[in-house]
Parts: C-alpha cells; sequence; structure tokens
C-alpha cells in the first residue's frame, strides 16, 4: 500500500514538474503582452524577412513590429472599453467579409482559365469591323526606322537612299552597313507606334503633318557625336482611323473582359435556376 502511495506522489511529482517547466519555457518566449494577448518569438520568426542587410537593419525592423503590436492591443482594448455592445458585435459584418473573399477568389480562379490566346484573329478582325468608331487616333502614329551612327560615320546619299528603299538587295547592303557601324538600329518590328513616345524615347522632336513629311522624308540630326536618322515609312494623323495591327491587342484585351463578364452573368443564372430546380433553397414570405 505504503509503494502505491510512494509511486502515486512520485508521478503527481513528475507531471507537475513537468508543468511548470512547460510554462516556464512558455513564458520565456514571451517578448511582449497587452492585457491578456502575449506576442511570442515563434510568432516574431513568423514576420521575419528572410534576409537582412545588417543586424541593425533586423533590430530595427523587430522593435518597430514590437512596437506596432502593442499599439493595436491598446488600440482594441480600448474599443472594447468605449464601443457600445451593438458595435462590438461585428460577427454579421466579418461573415460579409469572408463571403465576398471567397467570391472574390473563386471568380478569379475561373477568370484565370480565359486567356487572349483563346481569341481568333476572325473574332478581333469582327469586334474591329462591329466597332470601327471607336478606333479613331487620338494622336500621331508612324512607322519608322531609327539609325544612331557616330559622327565620325561618312553616310553617302547612295546608303540615305538605300534607307528609303524596299528592295531586297538595298534593304540587305542597309542593313549590313548598319550593322558593321551603326551604334543602334531599331525599326520596331516595323510596328505603328505613337510619334510622341518614339520622340521620348529617342530624344528627338518630331512633329508630323502633311507639309513636313512632304518635305522631310529623311530626318537627320546631331547630338553630341552621334548623328541620328530618322526614316518614317509611314504615319496617320489625329482623327484618321487606326490600323488593325494597332488596336489588335487593345480590342484582345476588350473581348476577353466581355468573355468573363458573359461567363459570369450565365454562370450566376444558371446556378441560380438548377438550386431553384432541385429545390435547394427557400424564400418566406
Amino acid at each position: 500500500m505504503r509503494d502505491w502511495r510512494v509511486i502515486f506522489f512520485l508521478t503527481s511529482l513528475f507531471f507537475f514538474t513537468a508543468c511548470n517547466e512547460k510554462k516556464e519555457a512558455e513564458k520565456a518566449q514571451i517578448v511582449a503582452q497587452v492585457g491578456d494577448k502575449t506576442l511570442s518569438q515563434s510568432q516574431l520568426a513568423g514576420i521575419m524577412p528572410e534576409s537582412f542587410m545588417s543586424t541593425r537593419d533586423s533590430v530595427q525592423f523587430v522593435n518597430l513590429y514590437i512596437k506596432n503590436w502593442i499599439t493595436n492591443q491598446l488600440i482594441v482594448n480600448e474599443a472594447q472599453r468605449k464601443l457600445s455592445q451593438n458595435e462590438l458585435n461585428i460577427e454579421q459584418e466579418l461573415e460579409a467579409y469572408r463571403q465576398e473573399m471567397l467570391i472574390h477568389k473563386y471568380k478569379n480562379k475561373k477568370f484565370s482559365e480565359f486567356s487572349s490566346a483563346s481569341i481568333s484573329n476572325r473574332e478581333i478582325e469582327q469586334y474591329y469591323q462591329k466597332n470601327i468608331r471607336l478606333f479613331e487616333l487620338d494622336q500621331a502614329i508612324v512607322q519608322v526606322i531609327y539609325v544612331v551612327f557616330p559622327i565620325d560615320v561618312a553616310l553617302t546619299d547612295h546608303f540615305r537612299n538605300q534607307m528609303k528603299s524596299t528592295l531586297e538587295s538595298d534593304m540587305v547592303q542597309r542593313e549590313e552597313f548598319i550593322f558593321q557601324y551603326a551604334k543602334k538600329y531599331d525599326d520596331f518590328n516595323n510596328s505603328w507606334i505613337y510619334l510622341e513616345y518614339f520622340n521620348e524615347i529617342t530624344g528627338a522632336d518630331i512633329i508630323v503633318d502633311d507639309k513636313f513629311i512632304r518635305k522631310n522624308e529623311m530626318i537627320e540630326f546631331t547630338r553630341g557625336t552621334e548623328r541620328h536618322l530618322v526614316y518614317i515609312t509611314n504615319y496617320l494623323l489625329p482623327g484618321a482611323q487606326a490600323p488593325l495591327d494597332f488596336v489588335k491587342q487593345r480590342i484582345s484585351s476588350l473581348i476577353l473582359n466581355q468573355k468573363k463578364l458573359d461567363f459570369l452573368r450565365e454562370f450566376k443564372d444558371s446556378l441560380y435556376n438548377d438550386a431553384l430546380k432541385y429545390n435547394k433553397f427557400r424564400v418566406f414570405n
């Protein structure tokens, strides 16, 4: 009988000691406390960036985080004291927010299944023809060849003529000369670009109108030790109809957004009608 009591005493002592040690260990983990709310070292570890530039940066980060945490807890405590019971009852608001977040995440997941790759050229062309008045230019666009040479490179009239030529032999010789001597060469993949954008990235100050283009097919200007050549192969002025190639990406985005809206509307209707058909909800008067 005595042995049983001894065993019971030793077992109780063991668990008591273990519990105390656990509490002490948990207490040692606490770095800040406001009321009954605590911030532990493990919580801090979870928010620490993977790396810091220096130990000083990490200390500043931790101190700022602890200060913000304490301030937030103090504000929460103050709110709990000063707000009415009705104001403190936020479960309904939290549930509404939770539902909105779930719907938002689900819509994003479904929308991620749509891509511009699924839109055909025929769809884009049909949209363009049907809505052609939407694609009137509000500023000038150009197709351009742009070359920068060191100022000491001699440029002949023959080369200047090759810049404007569409003959394959001239184009080959022109590019050979450009690749050998030029500092920069860009034809923007023969795509249309805004003239304002071209001026911005090249530092040019070109103004396009019918009179200017007729007199200045080849535009040259020097800056420091560089000679800049600009040949505008095509242009359209504000008010003109934008070419399909120029607005193709924009149309693709418009079609994609419309498909998302159509899907969402059809999905909502289908979900509601199925639930109505199979009595998945009830409405009470």
